[in-house]
């Protein structure tokens, strides 16, 4: 993936935002035997760090015991732009948009039945905020058997590549024209891609580029 700067996540808010936005990422590690693995996994952002949990038996969770390096990838797909939107014959002017983020960093595995508890508290919080379940408290009997097959992950954020791809190698007039057509055709995702392209132009307006070479 090449690295167009006026891409990038602006901020370290926006970076985190995004995590906070998505529910679920990839993980991908090594086996010690080299062999790549990836899993799709939900995820809380807590402390600087992607939480999330594995089966202790799960081949990922052997696999961050000896080889703790790996990334965590996070993404968001957004509309197909059509090629006529812009052009009545140019189909390079097609495009497709999404958010992009991915973790380089170092795990670290814990079968703390407390750290554990913790962590499920916070990703049920995040996911279920209404509640209605008994509390996640590390001495729970419901829970024990779970408690018993799970570890939780800790990775670091060492590196955090991102590529926010909402048409910012265009004219601002363009990605206006961009906005009332998505709101117009008013697809399942246009609504939120729209308004991700008008939050960039708002917020930032000077981070534009050159037309990348297709």
């Amino acid at each position: 993936m090449i690295d167009y700067p006026y891409y990038r996540a602006p901020t370290r808010e926006a970076e985190e935002d995004f995590f906070r936005s998505q529910s679920m990422g990839r993980l991908i590690t090594r086996s010690s035997s080299g062999e790549m693995l990836a899993g799709l996994y939900p995820y809380v952002l807590h402390e600087n760090q992607i939480e999330l949990h594995l089966v202790r038996g799960d081949v990922q969770a052997k696999s961050l015991r000896g080889q703790p390096s790996c990334l965590f990838e996070v993404d968001q797909v957004l509309s197909y732009i059509p090629s006529h939107w812009q052009d009545p014959e140019n189909a390079q002017k097609a495009d497709n948009f999404y958010r992009f983020a991915c973790v380089r960093g170092s795990a670290t595995v814990s079968d703390d039945i407390s750290n554990l508890a913790a962590h499920l508290g916070r990703l049920i919080q995040r996911n279920q905020p209404e509640g209605r379940h008994r509390r996640l408290e590390p001495d729970e009997p419901m829970f024990a058997a779970g408690y018993g097959r799970l570890a939780v992950v800790w990775i670091s954020m060492n590196q955090v590549d991102t590529k926010f791809k909402l048409g910012q190698n265009y004219s601002i007039e363009t990605r206006r024209s961009i906005i009332a057509h998505l709101r117009e055709r008013n697809a399942s995702l246009d609504h939120a891609t729209a308004d991700e392209v008008e939050l960039w132009i708002t917020h930032y307006p000077d981070i534009s580029g050159p037309v990348p070479h297709r």
